[in-house]
């Protein structure tokens, strides 16, 4: 999977390694993953520097919406990303 993440619970921490063709769906999983783990609290770390984005405008637009979603149900974390050299204006505005 190219979307793989590690969560330290005593460290209050999120790691994401993204490597790979990365698509909407692998994210929303994610965020899904971090919610039935109750870890969207803890600081996040997302290194996407060796993905490839493969989504459409529209399916960035309605990542964010979901996220937006998230945080109405539980306060979010800091995150730090590392985008993708190629296309990293795909997530700027996320």
């Amino acid at each position: 999977m190219p979307v793989q993440w590690t969560i330290e619970p005593d460290r209050d921490l999120v790691t994401v390694v993204a490597d790979g063709e990365v698509t909407h769906s692998e994210l929303v999983a994610m965020v899904d993953g971090l919610r039935q783990r109750d870890a969207h609290g803890y600081r996040k770390l997302y290194d996407g520097g060796r993905s490839i984005m493969r989504m459409t405008q529209d399916e960035v637009l309605l990542l964010g919406v979901y996220m937006r979603a998230e945080h109405a149900r539980s306060p979010m974390g800091p995150m730090a990303a590392i985008l993708p050299e190629e296309n990293p204006e795909i997530l700027a505005r996320l």
